[in-house]
């Protein structure tokens, strides 16, 4: 035994010793395969564990399996080994007894069966794909597991935007299949969706079987140059059997370490070939706790609990506080931290409903088709010395100027080490810690520097000035003048336009879908030149924007009242709110009135999907999440059609606990349209009472690029079918909504359905929702809409 133990190596000598448990030679069945899975042995080798003869609950003697071993010759193994019958309690296994499926683990399985089971293990509940005959071992799998649903959707495009949304609303990979040729290609879309969006999803596509490859013409493509080339880092070909497990390891835990998007093809034959490595957990499953970390670094703590004191002292800093998809389930804490330093808040849409959208500091939506797209993000964005980036995905719309440098410091903070690599910009401090108890920390941090009991050492002053060639209007010291009290501030941030004072850097407020008013308090005495009747009609559609110092109001507020009298009172709820006049037209409804109604019902389990369109911009102004629901849009690449497919995932991830809320453009909801036979087929066949609210905003255009891009022609759609005929017909139910007296009625229904419910809303094609950009002129760039 001893001679045994020194050939087989130091590394080898610990894996003998801690599965020799009691000390007697023997070793468990499972305990071996485990062994045999960390040496890498051949396939050969592994093949005997699969013979029938060998029985589940056997005992191996240990010595000779080394022996064995060391030899690498399977057949002279085969007659060496000797199998002795389990005795009770005799030896613990030391794997986790639900760490796979024990029937699964003790068969013979075929490649497809061991990679349904690791999906399982990875925490996926649904596989999205295309059928085809390339792919008929995987899809059999998928649908024999009892632990995996299989959605067939009508195109293998919406498939991996499904994947791409179903990862980005539970924060755990996810997985989309496809056939061969256009099965595959059909997935470019949504796997670079994910990719940037920096959600966990793996896409299996099926190639036609190995002897067939690179001269037979019939959908035979190049699969991993097609995903490489599309953005992917890791595309692989999966050549044989025996690289198949190696390779789905290593695919796993790059999509789950790295918030990335993998892809393996695999050669049909290979699929339902006996795999030769009986199954087992991948370790790549539990790699994500390794970057997880409770408890932030002591001293980080420390150091940014310093930056913010010297940033918010004497009421003076201009903090802002950024957060993306990946700090959601903080926002609660995050909002205590606002409330703290007095920071507004603004949310990337992917994060909008984190923090209570109805707590005055919550000012809405950043980066909405790559620029800061609402006025009053843009005006913060501009004016702040520091930015608190929470869970973030892209700095460049909250730190750059429009010459794509950097112009503000930050702290960036993640909850985990998957993201924290920042090769781009400069961050003053990188916190990785669950969020919540970083905040806490920092928060008693800060109480502590307030009783004296620390020191303040902060690089915040040096930084900015750094970054700032000269001091920006936003970085002004505001005139000291005295200021009215809070009240008096928001009922003229509200009602009003207010002249600058002095130096002040004035920021526009409460931008509103209504009438400028004509009343004493006008500065401007010049007459204003007289409008057409196509003016006049649309005159209160146009956002007017009333100025106001925010931060100076914000330090007013601190020295007023506590937050939580100032939330009780009511008086700054509408400073940064959206609101709209009575727009009486019979034949139309204005959006912004659809949102205020639907405001009021939208349940806390509830996702709201935005599309892409004029449509992200009316979601952004005007919805008003306040109770944690959450947002699904894609925000990076923009694509068109994903609402209603996001809507669907929301639908399967929520079941009877929330609906799924689509909102989207007559243009946007007809690319995924389709998918209402996907949608019919999974609701009518399963128990549960699902419900998925579709409100289509119908200007009979693609009014992002109408309004966006001047002297833009062809973006005329109508006349626009019978959406609502058209859901009755998957088995929905739905209404048209062509006055605004009707709304209450219809939304109330909608939020009362089951199953398909469509709000087909006509809106006057006349009607815009402005976007700004940065006020910047370092450079000259066209308009990306």
């Amino acid at each position: 035994m001893e001679e045994t133990q020194r050939r087989m190596g130091e590394e080898s000598q610990k894996m003998i010793q801690a599965l020799d448990k009691n000390g007697d030679g023997f070793i468990e069945r499972e305990d071996l395969r485990q062994l045999l899975f960390q040496l890498g042995i051949s396939r050969d080798i592994m093949a005997i564990f699969n013979k029938e003869d060998v029985d589940h609950d056997g005992l191996i003697r240990i010595e000779e399996f080394v022996e064995w071993l060391l030899e690498d010759a399977p057949a002279a193994a085969a007659r060496q080994m000797k199998l002795y019958p389990k005795r009770v309690n005799d030896i613990s296994s030391p794997r986790s007894p639900d760490s796979s499926e024990p029937e699964v683990a003790s068969k013979v399985i075929n490649c497809s069966q061991w990679f349904a089971q690791a999906l399982v293990d990875a925490g996926v509940t649904h596989v999205y794909g295309g059928h085809g005959g390339a792919l008929v071992p995987m899809v059999n799998a998928v649908v024999e597991h009892p632990k995996l649903t299989w959605i067939c959707t009508r195109n293998e495009a919406n498939a991996s935007l499904m994947a791409a949304a179903h990862a980005k609303l539970t924060g755990g990979l996810s997985c989309c299949i496809a056939t061969s040729g256009p099965g595959a290609t059909n997935l470019t879309t949504g796997l670079i969706e994910a990719d940037l969006d920096q959600c966990s999803v793996i896409a299996l596509t099926g190639l036609k079987p190995r002897q067939g490859l690179g001269y037979s013409e019939f959908q035979d493509v190049n699969q991993a140059r097609l995903f490489a080339g599309g953005s992917l880092s890791f595309s692989e070909n999966v050549a044989s059997t025996e690289a198949f497990v190696p390779m789905l390891r290593n695919a796993v835990a790059r999509a789950i370490t790295t918030r990335c998007c993998v892809h393996l093809a695999v050669p049909v034959d290979i699929q339902a070939s006996v795999c030769p490595v009986p199954y087992m957990p991948l370790a790549a499953v539990d790699t994500l706790t390794q970057i997880r970390a409770l408890h932030a670094d002591t001293q980080q703590i420390n150091a940014v609990a310093a930056e913010l004191q010297e940033a918010t002292s004497g009421g003076r800093g201009k903090v802002l506080i950024a957060v993306g998809h990946r700090c959601v389930a903080a926002g609660p804490e995050i909002l205590r931290l606002a409330e703290k330093l007095h920071a507004p808040v603004l949310t990337r849409l992917d994060a909008k409903g984190s923090c209570n959208e109805s707590h005055p500091l919550v000012w809405g939506v950043m980066g909405v088709h790559g620029k800061p797209g609402l006025e009053a993000s843009a005006r913060l964005i501009e004016s702040c010395e520091l930015v608190l980036a929470f869970g973030v995905h892209d700095y460049s719309v909250i730190l750059c100027n429009q010459a794509g440098m950097q112009v503000r410091p930050m702290i960036v903070f993640e909850p985990d080490a998957a993201m924290p690599i920042n090769s781009c910009y400069q961050a003053l401090h990188t916190v990785i810690g669950y969020t919540p108890h970083v905040i806490s920390a920092i928060m008693e941090k800060m109480r502590d520097m307030n009783r004296g009991k620390l020191a303040v050492r902060a690089s915040f002053r040096t930084s900015l000035a750094h970054m700032t060639s000269k001091q920006s209007p936003g970085s002004r010291r505001a005139s000291q003048a005295q200021l009215p009290s809070l009240a008096e501030m928001c009922e003229s941030a509200t009602k009003q336009s207010s002249k600058k004072n002095g130096e002040a850097w004035s920021l526009p407020s409460s931008p509103a879908f209504a009438r400028k008013d004509t009343d004493d308090t006008a500065e401007n005495t010049d007459p204003e030149p007289e409008m057409g009747p196509e003016e006049k009609k649309n005159e209160s559609t146009e956002i007017h924007l009333e100025e106001v110092d925010y931060w100076e109001l914000l330090s007013k507020a601190r020295k007023q009242k506590s937050w939580r009298e100032i939330l009780a009172s009511k008086e700054f709820l509408h400073i940064g709110r959206y609101e709209v006049d009575n727009y009486m037209d019979h034949e139309h409804c204005h959006p912004a009135k659809v949102f205020e109604e639907m405001n009021k019902h939208f349940g806390p389990n509830d996702v709201l999907c935005v599309d892409t369109g004029d449509v992200t911009l009316w979601a952004g102004l005007c919805a008003v999440l306040s109770k944690g629901q959450r947002t699904l849009s894609s925000e990076r690449l923009g694509t068109m059609g994903y609402s209603l497919v996001a809507g669907f995932v929301a639908c399967l991830v929520r079941e009877d606990m929330g609906r799924g809320v689509v909102v989207a453009g007559d243009g946007g909801i007809q690319m995924t349209i389709n998918e209402l036979g996907t949608v019919c087929q999974v609701f009518q066949n399963s128990t549960i009472p699902y419900r998925l609210l579709i409100v289509v905003f119908d200007n009979a255009m693609l009014g992002r690029v109408h309004f966006g891009f001047k002297g833009a022609q062809g973006c005329e759609l109508g006349p626009s079918p019978d959406f609502v005929g058209l859901v009755k017909a998957y088995g929905g139910d739905g209404a048209l909504l062509s006055d605004e007296t009707e709304i209450e009625e219809v939304v109330a229904k909608a939020f009362a359905s089951e199953g398909i419910y469509m709000i087909h809303c006509l809106v006057d094609p006349s009607i815009r929702a402005d976007m700004t950009a940065f006020k910047d002129k370092s450079i000259q760039m066209m308009s990306s809409g």
